[in-house]
Formats: structure tokens, C-alpha cells, sequence
């Protein structure tokens, strides 16, 4: 920059052309930063003191540092302009970690237990809506446009959780607000068991009961009363439409995962056999469990490798490898003519024609797709855990027979046989099925970086698995 002297100074000669173009960035500039949602900083006393001052709503973000969707919505959605132009017109935004800080109390007052969650407040801080999930740009607008009209809902939630409040045993107020609680995803539990205890036996089993306990399937747990109403009524659920037993299926594979979550913590067995006991009640193919999965999913997370194989063994040779080709035909066409019957107009809205071709190709090999997953996690386990010739030479044996159900089109098997026959000390073909593994991996535009790796420390002829001495 040149200088002239003016009064003893040296004052900066001004380019006219700079001057115009380093306006024209700082306009650019301050457009950008001006796109996406604008969160708060400091205390949620302090937002909801701008709230009053502005007389604007609320909207919260809570999420955690490990969440997946949540850091898809932080880098795709929020920094969008049509999303801030909608969200900081309308409310005062703020982000909330559920982990950390003041956000731990605040997302249990608000019901939270899964994330990304979207808490939208009144200026009070008083819950008027609730979603979550992974959205795209409309949705999360729309579910804004939702929340604005909840605001002057003359039967929002804080006026029917006041009236249910006033009076616990007008089961009309009560069964409202276990309603808008499960619209807004929260947890009944205690509340389910509560509307249970004040109706009579004949009300208890009736379908409407029964079909408000199906639908609230994040809220059942192992021993309480409305777990025991369902599990007692299993024949009459059955009875009801096909989606009720999908939820029934739902919640009794819930229960079964939380007692081996119990079960692992504890090291329990005798939990794990309840746990174990519960697969009788699935009703369909679609949450289908088996005894010897509980077993394995608990002997693997406690570290006990024999126990897993032993039980994954039997689960192989009395549920998966038992069915001739023509056997599993019959099978995979018996389901796929079910499940194209139990379609609903609206069950394809949202998916593009590529998802929906390959639903129904899934489908129309269910079970071989199916028993093909199940084989090739059992395989991969025994490649990471098992060193002995013998064992391994079993799982390639089950790993082929994973491939031959697929048709080669799926590169995790692949990858799971290629690691197996380099285990064994098999290198030149692990090689060339590793390589096709990436083949298929590369064209279908997924992640391909670990089948590189992989590939890589095979032609260096390193290993692929860790040394459990490690």
C-alpha cells in the first residue's frame, strides 16, 4: 500500500478497485456466515431470559458426541440457509449436549434417551414438541411448522400433562397423556403400569390396551405389568393385524437385549437363561431370535470364546446349514409373497427406485440373505478370536457356504473368506478374493478404505487380525 503525507502524517493512498472489491467480499462474507441456524451461547437460564425478551419459542438440538446422525444434521442440515431462515425467525436456538454440563439434568427432565432429539420449548422452557432423528431439509422445516402450531394447541402437552397432574385417576386425562408423551417419543414405563393397575381385568386385555401397549414398544421392560399383559395375551395379539405382532416381536426382542445387557454387566448366566427362554414368545420371521444367539451375543461380550463356539456351532449345524437349495426356494418365495401382501400404499413413498428395488431383491431371498448374514458374523468372530487350525478350517467351510447363498455379490463376505484363507496361511488366494471383494465394494460406491488395507498388508504378507497378546 502507497502512503501520502498530510499535517506531518502519512496518510494510505485508497485504490478505488480494491476498495470495491474488498466490499463485495465482505458482503459474500457476511452472507455466509448469516446461512444456517444461529445457536446460543451461555446458560439455558440466559436463553430462556432472550426467549422473554423476544417473545420467541424455543428450539433445542440434544445431542452427543457419538452420535452418528447428530453430526450428519450439525454438517448437512443446520448450516443450510432455508433451515436458518426458518429457525432463526421463529426461535431462539440452542444446542444442548446430554452427556456434559447442565445438559445431563436437562435432557432427563425432557424425557430424552435417544439422539439426535429435537426439544421445542415455550419461553417458560415448558416442553410443547418433540422429534428426532436424522431428517432432510423439509422434514426438519416441517416439523418447525409442527411445533409453531402446537404452540397454540388449546390441548398441548403442558395442559394435558396439568390435567392429568390435577387429577391421577381420571383414566380419560390419563391415557391422553401416555398418548402425546409416546407422540413426542418418551418413555411410559411406569406410567403404563400406573393405567394399568386402575382398569379392570376384562379392560386390561381388551385390543385397544393391548394395541397402546404394542405401539409404546420403547416403554415395556422385563417384570413389569404391562410386559406381563402382553407376553400373557401373546395368542390374542396374534390375532390382530400383522403390524402388532411385528411390534410384539419388537418389544419382546427388547427385553431380551436388555437382559443380556444386564446379564453382561452382572455376569449372570441365570439372566442371560431368561433372556434365552423369552425367543419361544416371537411370533414371526421378522425379529426372529434364537436361543443359541442370546447365548453366543453374551459368551462373545464376556470374553468366554469356547462357550461362543460351542453355541454358534449348534446354531449353525440345527438352524442355518440344514436346508437343501430347492428347501430354501420354497422358503424365500413363501416370504416374499407375504411380505408383498402386507405392503401399504405408503410404505414406498419416501424410498427412490433404487431402494426399492433392492428391498424387494432382499426380500425375494430372505432367508438364504438372511442365513447368509448370520454364517458370515459367526465366521468374522472366528477369525478375530480363534487361532487353532481346526477351527478355522470349519469357519471357511461355513464362510464358502455363506457365499454360495449370496452369490458372491456381497464383498463383507468376501472379505471375511479372503481373511480366513490368509489366516491359514493361504495368502496367493486370499489375494484374489480380497481383490474381488474390492471389486464389488468400489462399484457399489461404498467405503472401500479398510478392503485396501486389508489388501495391502496381504500382499506384504502381514497380518490381518490382531495378537490377542497384543
Amino acid at each position: 500500500m502507497k502512503y501520502i503525507r498530510s499535517n506531518s502524517r502519512y496518510l494510505p493512498i485508497i485504490d478505488p478497485m480494491k476498495t470495491i472489491l474488498l466490499f463485495v467480499m465482505l458482503v459474500i462474507a457476511s452472507g455466509s456466515f448469516a446461512q444456517g441456524i444461529v445457536f446460543e451461547n451461555g446458560t439455558w437460564q440466559e436463553v430462556l431470559k432472550k426467549a422473554h425478551e423476544l417473545n420467541k419459542p424455543v428450539f433445542v438440538d440434544v445431542y452427543t458426541t457419538w452420535c452418528g446422525p447428530c453430526k450428519l444434521m450439525a454438517k448437512e442440515i443446520f448450516p443450510l440457509k432455508e433451515t436458518g431462515d426458518f429457525y432463526n425467525e421463529h426461535f431462539i436456538c440452542y444446542k444442548l449436549d446430554a452427556e456434559k454440563g447442565e445438559g445431563i439434568e436437562i435432557s432427563e427432565n425432557f424425557g430424552v434417551y435417544s439422539y439426535p432429539s429435537y426439544v421445542f420449548t415455550n419461553v417458560d422452557g415448558k416442553l410443547i414438541y418433540r422429534s428426532g432423528s436424522y431428517m432432510t431439509k423439509e422434514e426438519f422445516i416441517q416439523i418447525g411448522r409442527a411445533a409453531l402450531k402446537e404452540m397454540d394447541n388449546p390441548l398441548s402437552y403442558p395442559i394435558i400433562e396439568s390435567r392429568y397432574l390435577e387429577n391421577r385417576n381420571d383414566l380419560i386425562a390419563m391415557l391422553n397423556y401416555l398418548k402425546k408423551r409416546h407422540q413426542f417419543n418418551m418413555l411410559n414405563d411406569k406410567l403404563l403400569d400406573e393405567y394399568l393397575r386402575k382398569l379392570t381385568p376384562a379392560q386390561q386385555i381388551a385390543d385397544s390396551t393391548l394395541q397402546l401397549l404394542c405401539n409404546d414398544n420403547n416403554s415395556i421392560y422385563y417384570g413389569s405389568l404391562a410386559f406381563r399383559t402382553l407376553t400373557e395375551n401373546k395368542e390374542k395379539i396374534s390375532s390382530l393385524d400383522v403390524s402388532y405382532a411385528d411390534r410384539f416381536d419388537y418389544i419382546i426382542r427388547n427385553v431380551i437385549y436388555q437382559l443380556i445387557n444386564r446379564g453382561v454387566r452382572n455376569k449372570q448366566d441365570s439372566i442371560v437363561g431368561k433372556a434365552a427362554g423369552l425367543t419361544e414368545y416371537l411370533l414371526g420371521e421378522k425379529y426372529q431370535l434364537f436361543s443359541e444367539q442370546v447365548w453366543m451375543d453374551y459368551y462373545d461380550r464376556t470374553g468366554q470364546q469356547d462357550k461362543y463356539l460351542s453355541e454358534a456351532t449348534k446354531f449353525l449345524e440345527s438352524r442355518l446349514l440344514i436346508y437343501s437349495e430347492e428347501e430354501l426356494k420354497k422358503m424365500n418365495s413363501a416370504h416374499y409373497l407375504l411380505w408383498e401382501e402386507s405392503l401399504k400404499p405408503g410404505d414406498t413413498l419416501r424410498l427412490t427406485p433404487a431402494q426399492i428395488t433392492s428391498w424387494k431383491n432382499y426380500n425375494r431371498m430372505f432367508f438364504s440373505n438372511r442365513f447368509a448374514m448370520d454364517i458370515n458374523e459367526i465366521c468374522w468372530n472366528i477369525f478375530l478370536n480363534f487361532l487353532d487350525e481346526n477351527t478355522l478350517r470349519k469357519a471357511l467351510s461355513w464362510s464358502r457356504h455363506s457365499l454360495l447363498l449370496s452369490r458372491e455379490e456381497e464383498g463383507a463376505y468376501i472379505d471375511t473368506y479372503a481373511n480366513l484363507l490368509h489366516k491359514l496361511g493361504e495368502t496367493p488366494e486370499a489375494i484374489l478374493w480380497q481383490t474381488k471383494a474390492l471389486e464389488i465394494i468400489t462399484s457399489k460406491g461404498e467405503d472401500a478404505e479398510e478392503y485396501e488395507a486389508t489388501l495391502s498388508k496381504m500382499k506384504r504378507g502381514e497380518p490381518t487380525w490382531k495378537d490377542k497378546n497384543e
